[in-house]
């Protein structure tokens, strides 16, 4: 079981310009990280070769699994990413489905991945629940394709559905496991909810549980650190602190 970060984790020091490939790889050198996630807010087929190159060296140096990532159903893409993941060491890649202009029914997705799916082999594809499509239909749609599932811990709060939900329908087919915390409290005039991301093991995501449900199954391989952060968080030392966490509460749960 690898314990990794992926760009996510630090999504607003990415957006601002303060870390790039090298710099999300240094940090994960500095965790102690067993892989890193580039997706598709830092993606890595838009990298030059020279620069892949030096990066796959640094993290072949350090023994980290290189994960790609990306958003949208493009097949090209898609077949370009496996061969990554292959010279990453990674056995997937991972997807979001729906990008700013294409939100494909289930139907209209099967279809389009299928081909794509199949190009890829042997490395899999890992299809992330992203708020639109509830647990059950993602579930269905993935075991038509034959393809994995990234299961994030709060991303299907867009669904109105809890980890346990998820879970329940995801767990057979994760591959990858978004470690994501939120705290959700009631506001102070008691009409409403606010959902606010926290560094994992600070929030109310019982990790442990999952750990203890995706074990036993034998598909989960990574677990990647992702955060909500609030414009004064500091993404770099929540990653650190989620680190620590994960590794003490819940790494140990796969691997007893």
């Amino acid at each position: 079981m690898r314990l990794g970060i992926g760009s996510f984790a630090v999504a607003k020091a990415i957006a601002r310009g303060e870390i790039d490939h090298t710099a999300l790889m240094n940090l994960a050198i500095s965790v102690a990280a067993g892989s890193v996630q580039y997706c598709d807010n830092l993606p890595l087929e838009t990298l030059p070769q020279d620069a892949w190159a030096d990066l796959l060296q640094k993290a072949q140096d350090h023994g980290i699994i290189v994960e790609p990532g990306t958003r949208g159903i493009d097949g090209d893409r898609l077949a370009r990413l496996s061969e990554l993941a292959h010279a990453g060491g990674s056995e997937f890649v991972r997807l979001v489905i729906d990008t700013e202009h294409d939100h494909p029914t289930p139907v209209e997705t099967v279809d389009r991945l299928g081909a794509a799916v199949a190009r890829m082999r042997p490395t899999r594809l890992a299809i992330e629940n992203h708020d639109r499509f509830p647990a059950e239909v993602l579930a269905a749609m993935a075991e038509e394709l034959d393809a994995a599932v990234c299961l994030d811990t709060a991303n299907s709060l867009g669904c109105l559905e809890g980890t346990e939900h998820i879970t329940h329908h995801l767990a057979p087919r994760t591959i990858n496991l978004h470690a994501k915390d939120v705290s959700v409290q009631r506001v102070a005039d008691q009409m409403g909810f606010t959902v606010r991301g926290t560094a994992a093991g600070e929030g109310q995501v019982d990790f442990a549980w999952i750990a203890r449900q995706l074990a036993p199954l034998r598909q989960c391989q990574s677990v990647t650190v992702e955060h909500w952060p609030g414009d004064a968080d500091d993404e770099i030392a929540w990653t650190r602190r989620s680190m620590s966490y994960l590794r003490k509460a819940v790494l140990p749960s796969f691997c007893g």
